[in-house]
């Protein structure tokens, strides 16, 4: 009797567990926009070539699904929409979410299976936080000496890395059509035309300019138009 009791037990167990909801791990938002009555794009993909599906307006809620060095997928609270925004456009408790400014470097070392340790401070008796790949795109924040404070763009680690293992630049690409210009703004000449697909060199990431080098020329594209 008692057995069959928690056999009984057991199978209640699993169909409660199976008509339970799915509990979602989605990081809660907001739309922000510059102006208190602006509203931002919600794409089918990570770019500005793709279709818009939705608008956020700004305050809208979001769930943030997933995180690109860029754009983010999304769901929209209101009507469940999905898609994607520019992260200059999501705010987290009243602070910007878009990726940290800076010069752009990655890591260099002899070998391709190699990795270098990221420390917590300046110096090789620092605690080390993780260990960073061949090639690691990073955001160099501040210098300290003979060490760069850095953030990892893969999953956002901040630590110390030795200046003798970073160089400066990463590769890049453009998600659409983009005028490369003098200066970071649409009031700067343009320089050349980058095409959709352009393979560049990212020298330095800003808030919505990035300086990029595309084709032996220097100059700034919008973020919208970037991906690395």
């Amino acid at each position: 009797m008692i057995r069959k009791s928690i056999r009984i037990l057991m199978v209640l167990c699993l169909v409660i567990a199976v008509l339970l909801p799915t509990v979602a791990l989605a990081e809660s938002t907001s739309v922000k926009t510059p102006a208190a009555d602006g509203a931002a794009n919600i794409r089918s993909g990570a770019g500005p070539g793709f279709d818009v599906v939705g608008w956020g307006l700004n305050g809208d809620k979001l769930e943030i699904l997933s995180k690109g060095s860029i754009w983010y997928q999304v769901k929209l609270v209101k009507n469940g929409r999905i898609g994607y925004i520019h992260s200059q456009f999501v705010s987290m408790s009243g602070t910007s979410s878009a990726p940290t400014t800076g010069d752009a470097g990655r890591v260099a070392t002899n070998f391709a299976s190699s990795r270098v340790n990221l420390r917590k401070t300046a110096g090789t008796s620092g605690e080390i936080v993780t260990s960073l790949p061949s090639g690691a795109k990073l955001i160099i924040l501040e210098t300290s000496g003979n060490w760069y404070k850095v953030r990892g763009l893969a999953a956002g680690q901040v630590g110390y890395m030795s200046k003798s293992y970073v160089e400066s630049g990463f590769s890049g690409k453009a998600t659409g059509d983009v005028n490369l210009r003098a200066g970071a703004g649409t009031g700067n000449g343009i320089l050349k035309v980058i095409p959709k697909g352009g393979s560049l060199t990212v020298l330095s990431v800003g808030g919505s300019w990035s300086q990029v080098k595309y084709s032996g020329t220097t100059g700034y594209i919008s973020n919208q138009f970037l991906s690395y």
